[in-house]
């Protein structure tokens, strides 16, 4: 395997999801062989997803996944359910979610 070859399995990632508004901040949803998710690979559909939350660039905490063992500040493995239940809470409805979870 030449050098170009190396570069191109390395830069052709699969692109972050993208942030959505949430609480005071933001909140990152996502799945990829390089998340904390499941199935680990680049093609859902996923069961859990990994989820961290931001504000003002800073990671906080979400009370509602506190106690799952994580002293990080990135959650893994969090149940699709679990995500449903927080989008809905915050408002999202249905069609939403939908687009917002990554696939």
């Amino acid at each position: 395997m030449n050098p170009k070859d190396i570069e191109h399995l390395y830069t052709n990632m699969k692109p972050q999801n993208p942030s959505v508004d949430f609480r005071d901040g933001q909140l990152s949803i996502q799945a990829s062989e390089y998340n904390y998710c499941h199935p680990k690979h680049d093609h859902g559909p996923y069961t859990c997803f990994e989820v961290a939350y931001l504000v003002n660039d800073s990671f906080e905490k979400i009370p509602e996944l506190e106690g799952r063992g994580d002293d990080d500040d990135v959650y893994g493995y969090v149940d699709i359910k679990v995500i449903i239940e927080l989008l809905l809470s915050e408002g999202y409805d249905t069609k939403a979610i939908l687009k917002i979870l990554p696939r």
